[in-house]
């Protein structure tokens, strides 16, 4: 049996790896299937081109341990509370052991995770499953409004 064609999309994703030939290997696959790519090497590059893009991204795809002082997490509830829509899909090299206290917080705010190294189909259908969840505190503001 052949695999399951994995689907693509025109998202626009915010990608932040601070490994430059993981970075690029990633964009690349990212754009081959449709997705917009916005690249950053660490959190704060991360924040400044979250802004200079006026915040118009459908997920962040970070990196959980970065050097610059700003983790993945960190960087992830910043843009979360400038923008309670936006999905997280967090990738590391590290077990949930090493992340501690990380790995609890990772989940919440309905974030998916991937394990480093990753193929390509893994790749795509974790940023596909995630951009497709419902985020539980969106789904409540909008019912809630009806």
């Amino acid at each position: 049996n052949p695999p399951a064609a994995v689907a693509g999309g025109s998202e626009r994703i915010l990608l932040v790896e601070d490994e430059e030939a993981l970075r690029g290997v990633m964009c690349q696959v990212l754009r081959e299937f449709g997705y917009r790519i916005c690249e950053a090497a660490s959190g704060a590059q991360a924040l400044e081109r979250y802004s200079s893009q006026g915040g118009e991204f459908d997920l962040l795809l970070t990196d959980v341990i970065m050097p610059e002082g700003i983790s993945g997490r960190e960087l992830a509830d910043r843009l979360c509370e400038q923008n309670p829509a936006l999905k997280v899909l967090f990738i590391s090299g590290y077990s949930g052991d090493v992340l501690g206290q990380d790995a609890a917080s990772l989940h919440r705010n309905g974030a998916g995770f991937l394990p480093k190294p990753c193929s390509t189909n893994q790749l795509l259908r974790g940023v596909r499953r995630c951009l497709d969840t419902t985020k539980p505190e969106v789904a409540l503001k909008a019912s809630s409004a009806l």
